[in-house]
């Protein structure tokens, strides 16, 4: 089992005053925090979407178990389309690889 090192979900968001150019998120509750670990600040301006890049972030957590669920099913029942070499021909189970090794870069197994 990995060890994870960011601050676990769900992560919700803390909206200012309407109308807000910033959005926190916020982890969930702690002794010390109980309205929650601030995560980030997410502002508007240059144009950038304010909301859909708070909900992004904000369903990170989510995001990163799904994706290494799906994975491990993926690789269990695509081993036909693993190579002599070893690697996987599908360029999807590639790039979550990827994308999961860069959200969990630095995090330990358990076991070792």
């Amino acid at each position: 089992m990995t060890k994870l090192k960011h601050t676990p979900g769900p992560w919700k968001q803390s909206r200012f005053s309407p109308p807000s150019t910033l959005i926190s998120i916020i982890g969930p509750p702690a002794l010390h925090l109980p309205y929650g670990q601030p995560i980030c600040s997410v502002r508007s301006g240059h144009g950038q979407p304010l909301l859909e890049n708070a909900k992004l972030i904000e369903a990170a957590p989510e995001l990163l178990e799904a994706c290494q669920g799906l994975l491990t099913v993926l690789e269990a029942t695509l081993l036909v389309l693993t190579r002599e070499d070893g690697e996987n021909s599908c360029p999807e189970v590639t790039q979550a690889r990827a994308a999961i090794a860069r959200a969990t870069q630095g995090e330990t197994d358990q076991n070792e």
